[in-house]
């Protein structure tokens, strides 16, 4: 065999054997939900929008209106 594979191939060069868990060259990425990056602002920019930001409540009855873009 050769000296590079064998070396490679070692019980010191593997990780599985020691007992730890393998080393990841990269961080794991975290999945955040559809709420984390897409709701929770949009719920937030309407919030300010009607002048009631977090925590307070909004009020029943309080509507916002929609608008197009290139309404006047």
């Amino acid at each position: 065999m050769d000296e590079s594979l064998r070396s490679a191939h070692s019980a010191e060069a593997c990780s599985c054997t020691n007992g730890a868990p393998p080393q990841r060259a990269r961080p794991v990425e975290v999945q955040i939900s559809t709420g984390e990056y897409k709701i929770i602002p949009l719920k937030k920019a309407a919030r300010e929008l009607l002048g009631y930001p977090h925590p307070r409540r909004v009020p029943r009855g309080v509507e916002g209106s929609a608008a197009r873009i290139g309404d006047t």
